[in-house]
């Protein structure tokens, strides 16, 4: 693994240098759903309801401390797949390499993200975001009330 800088996203933070590396972070995201096989209706982004603070964002971010790791920018994106209901699955930035490249946290596994070599971080997210969706169907189905219909996954 590369050596990274950790992003110093204490109070004493540059607001400037979280926003930069939320909206890399975004990007990449934004790249991710370009890259996938599902066609462009059967995934979106959508917008988080009830979060005065996000005013309708399609995402939220939130400096996180994640164990063994420290302080972390969690990105919370709404999902829809298919004819799932929507669901949310979380995206973490961990620092940028002594080259600038952003590092993320995916499934507890770091990944220095680059345009040269994207293929490991969309393989990890892919496989991330299915996981999320598998688990969440699941807990839907064994939470439904008896002789209600669902969806199968």
């Amino acid at each position: 693994m590369t050596k990274y800088e950790q992003i110093k996203l204490s109070y004493e933070a540059s607001k400037a240098a979280i926003g930069q590396v939320a909206e890399e972070l975004l990007q990449w995201i934004y790249e991710l759903r370009d890259h996938m096989a599902w066609p462009r209706d059967k995934w979106a982004l959508n917008r988080i309801t009830g979060d005065a603070h996000a005013n309708g964002l399609l995402q939220r971010f939130v400096v996180e401390n994640q164990p063994g790791v420290g302080e972390v920018l969690k990105c919370q994106l709404s999902l829809t797949v298919e004819e799932e209901l929507p669901f949310t699955v979380d995206f973490f930035a961990v620092g940028r390499t002594d080259r600038g490249l952003l590092v993320v946290l995916i499934g507890g596994d770091q990944i220095t993200v680059s345009k040269a070599s994207p293929e490991p971080f969309f393989e990890k997210a892919v496989e991330h975001i299915r996981q999320q969706a598998r688990r969440v169907a699941k807990t839907r189905r064994v939470g439904a009330i008896a002789g209600t219909p669902h969806r199968p996954a």
